[in-house]
């Protein structure tokens, strides 16, 4: 599910601003070409529920290399990215609402940092939830007895 929700932002971020911009989902191993993109996913939380459900929060780090590098070229990207990263959906059409989007600059570099939280059920809990559960069936008497109470009683 995380290279899921990967794939989905680096297909967002493409989509937004086109071939101009490279988009890497992992750290090159040459110089990258500016103006660039690089996703890295930083964290993986979860959240258990009772049962089987649990929230899952996925924390990401979209680095902007400006070929400009001007606070007006970071600010437009900012904008831009705020928007493309709000709702991001996925080949499968999983959609992911982004969240807690904050950014900051370090040595030239734009960092914007987004959670995506999305809920998970696991299946095979479900298979076995009531397994136990007995019906007991019947018909009532006119003194709201059932055939059923009467047998146990005897």
């Amino acid at each position: 599910m995380i290279n899921e929700l990967l794939q989905a932002i680096s297909t967002a971020v493409s989509d937004e601003f086109g071939q101009e911009y490279t988009v890497y989902t992992d750290m090159p191993e040459q110089e990258q070409a500016k103006p660039c993109f690089l996703i890295e996913h930083l964290t993986f939380s979860v959240v258990p529920y009772l049962g089987s459900r649990r929230t899952n929060v996925c924390a990401f780090d979209i680095q902007y290399f400006s070929k400009a590098g001007t606070q007006q070229d970071m600010c437009e990207v900012l904008i831009r990215l705020c928007d493309c990263l709000r709702m991001v959906t996925s080949a499968q059409d999983n959609r992911f609402l982004g969240s807690d989007f904050h950014t900051k600059k370090e040595n030239g570099v734009l960092h914007c940092l987004i959670n995506y939280n999305f809920v998970t059920q696991d299946a095979a809990a479900d298979e076995h939830a009531m397994s136990d559960v007995k019906i007991e069936q019947g018909l009532e008497n006119t003194d709201g007895s059932s055939e059923n109470q009467k047998r146990n009683r005897q």
